[in-house]
Parts: C-alpha cells; sequence; structure tokens
C-alpha cells in the first residue's frame, strides 16, 4: 500500500482476517481504537468488528491477509511451535 494510502473502514460479518505486517510503519483502528503497526505485528479480527488500516509510512507498506471461516478461530488460537517439537502443537496456548 503506497505512503498516505489506506484501506476503508470495513466489517466482515461471517469471517475473521489476519492481517500480517511484512514492512514499513502505520498504523490500524481496531473498533475505534488506534494500533500501530510494524513488520512483524499480527491481528487477528474477529467477525463484527469495524477496522482500517493507513500507511502512516514514506515507504510502501506490505502486509498478508487471510480471511477464514469464523468457525475456525479455535484452531488458529492453538496453532503454535513448541522449541522441542518443531511443529504446531494445538492443545498448549
Amino acid at each position: 500500500m503506497e505512503p498516505g494510502a489506506h484501506v476503508v473502514e470495513n466489517v466482515h460479518e461471517r469471517s475473521y482476517e489476519l492481517t500480517f505486517f511484512c514492512d514499513e510503519e502505520g498504523y490500524a483502528e481496531v473498533d475505534s481504537e488506534r494500533k500501530d503497526v510494524r513488520e512483524g505485528i499480527t491481528l487477528m479480527l474477529r467477525c463484527g468488528i469495524p477496522h482500517l488500516v493507513v500507511n502512516a509510512g514514506d515507504t510502501p507498506l506490505k502486509m498478508h491477509w487471510v480471511i477464514f471461516p469464523r468457525d475456525q478461530e479455535d484452531w488458529i488460537y492453538g496453532i503454535r511451535s513448541t522449541p522441542h517439537s518443531g511443529r504446531a502443537d494445538a492443545h498448549t496456548l
């Protein structure tokens, strides 16, 4: 997303959204609360939550979106790498 550009406020009624920020800095507004974002930040947005993203930096803001059905929330929260197994472990958070 180019400097100064933004994703207009939107709401997903039947899906969740994961947003992975890969580069630069900006901010998101999630349910009217401002959250600074930068490389390495991930947002998980539940169904029905209004949100937007703004590139407040001087270079393009790179991010990836993953949209998934609301019945997959427990599975997403359960993904975690453990230092010894090297694989996802859905039973520990």
